[in-house]
């Protein structure tokens, strides 16, 4: 095995070792009485269609040693493929990081081979010769982002780490979207952080809107009596934590205790038509919210990549409830957005 090989089965098996430690130790701490893993769809692009992914840019900056042409747009999948191909991040065919990919391996997986005939027609002979395409960087614009979200009791907070990224390619034939391979990322928020710092080359306040975060998508590791809803819905009522207004993150309008009674028992206005009298009838319906309907989420989080370690990492901000809201005959309407609960709110100003 040559020096550039054994380096990378080091980094693979140190960085799968890390991973089972961090989710261990949370696993025994008394205090996280909740674990549970999911995956969501990134482009990390401020150009994302709104409907789909939010991406405010707080920092980028491309240094000598990093810069590979990677504009803000494209600069997370791409860079997280060029630390993969160069041996730079430990890379696996699962997200459960078990089985490692070689250099070998990697150097397949982006190259197609085309054999192509040829035929000289003064000798009669035919020529084969085997073509290597090399996969274009521009076509990975996504990534996928496995990782954990845990709730601390004693301190009545949640917060995330990320387990694992995979660069992604577009499939025409079977449509959407495909992982290339995943590149094992470090578990979390450093305690010292400075933004300002040379090696945090990016960083963004980014969260899906296609992709909002279902309950039945979730696989929990632990859960000692915990409910994810109830949580939610008594640190909201009870105005444990900042709350803001469902206008969207950032917007600086905060809830009081009214605002939240409000928002738990809303009012809608549903206009019918009685096809017998050709007249228009409006209803007050009133929508009594219990947490049981709450469903689905949103997690707002900081991203940031730091280029020293090739590792993106990321700090929960947020979560945002949202329920689904019915007609009068109980057909699916719409996801409303209740409210958004400030978590992490170091420097947080309420206006």
């Amino acid at each position: 095995m040559n020096s550039r090989l054994l380096f990378i089965a080091i980094l693979m098996f140190s960085a799968s070792s890390s991973v089972i430690a961090q989710l261990q130790k949370l696993m025994d701490n008394p205090d996280i009485i909740w674990i549970a893993e999911f995956s969501t769809d990134y482009s990390f692009s401020p150009n994302a269609p709104y409907n789909t992914e939010f991406v405010k840019t707080t920092k980028f900056f491309s240094r000598p040693a990093t810069e590979d042409g990677f504009g803000v747009n494209n600069f997370i999948p791409q860079t997280i493929l060029s630390d993969g191909l160069n041996g730079k991040s430990a890379c696996y065919s699962d997200p459960g990081l078990t089985q490692a990919l070689s250099e070998e391996d990697l150097g397949r997986m982006i190259a197609s081979i085309d054999t192509v005939i040829t035929f000289n027609p003064e000798t009669f002979e035919e020529t084969v010769q085997i073509i290597t395409n090399e996969m274009d960087p521009s076509i990975v614009k996504k990534v996928r982002v496995n990782q954990v979200i845990y709730f601390n009791n004693k301190t009545q907070a949640f917060n995330t780490f990320i387990l694992a990224v995979a660069p992604m390619i577009e499939n025409p034939v079977a449509g959407g979207y495909e992982t290339l391979f995943w590149v094992q990322m470090e578990t979390t928020f450093p305690q010292k952080f400075d933004i300002h710092s040379p090696e945090i080359t990016w960083g963004a306040l980014a969260y899906s809107y296609e992709q909002p975060l279902a309950l039945n998508f979730m696989e929990e590791r632990k859960n000692l009596g915990f409910n994810l809803p109830s949580v939610l819905y008594k640190q909201a009522a009870k105005l444990e934590k900042p709350i803001e207004s469902p206008m969207g993150f950032g917007n600086g309008k905060y809830y009081n205790r009214q605002d939240i009674e409000h928002t738990y028992a809303g009012v809608d206005t549903v206009v019918t038509f009685d096809p017998n009298t050709f007249e228009e009838e409006i209803m007050i319906i009133k929508n009594e919210i219990n947490p049981d309907k709450i469903n689905q989420f949103r997690l707002v989080q900081e991203w940031y990549y730091d280029a020293d370690k090739h590792q993106l990492f990321n700090r929960l901000k947020a979560i945002c409830p949202l329920v689904p809201i019915t007609d009068t005959d109980n057909n699916f309407k719409y996801n409303r957005t209740l409210y958004y609960i400030r978590y992490n709110t170091d420097g947080l100003k309420k206006s």
